[in-house]
């Protein structure tokens, strides 16, 4: 579901590397090479290595076609970059404004979302900016706040 097959094949042509946090299996291995993607795989890294390669970054590619939450969309909006991900389960409701959304089952589309971040430096900037803000939602002094609220207004109800 993480989708790097079709990631693989819409990021072709372009001056890129792909870094990839994960094992890359002979099959994938074999997609890679055949779009001539340069890439470097990681696995078993800290939480500061993988903070260090989001800052590394120059855009965040998480065009999955399935998530449950979508943490990269906000590590990667908490450091400043750019993001592509999909638009599909959570992944738009957790990117908020802050992130190009692609239909993580179209390479063209995956293409067009990385060409325009990478060619319109004011929407880059735009997103930046909206991808930092968006991110504060998820600070744990506001998730905090937000559970503070629910639990004074059951207590109104049962007064």
């Amino acid at each position: 579901n993480k989708n790097i097959p079709r990631l693989a094949r819409a990021l072709r042509g372009l001056n890129a590397k792909l870094v990839i946090v994960g094992r890359v299996s002979d099959e994938l291995a074999a997609v890679l090479k055949e779009n001539a993607i340069d890439y470097e795989a990681m696995s078993g890294i800290t939480d500061e290595e993988l903070v260090a390669q989001y800052a590394e970054a120059d855009i965040i590619a998480f065009a999955s076609t399935l998530e449950g939450f979508g943490m990269p969309i906000i590590e990667g909006q908490l450091v400043g970059r750019p993001v592509v991900t999909g638009d599909r389960t959570s992944m738009p409701e957790v990117a908020g404004q802050g992130a190009v959304l692609v239909d993580p089952f179209s390479e063209d589309s995956i293409r067009d979302g990385f060409l325009r971040v990478i060619n319109d430096s004011t929407y880059r900037d735009k997103l930046l900016e909206q991808g930092y803000q968006n991110a504060k939602r998820f600070d744990t002094d506001a998730i905090a706040e937000q559970y503070i609220q629910i639990y004074e207004e059951i207590g109104q109800r049962k007064s």
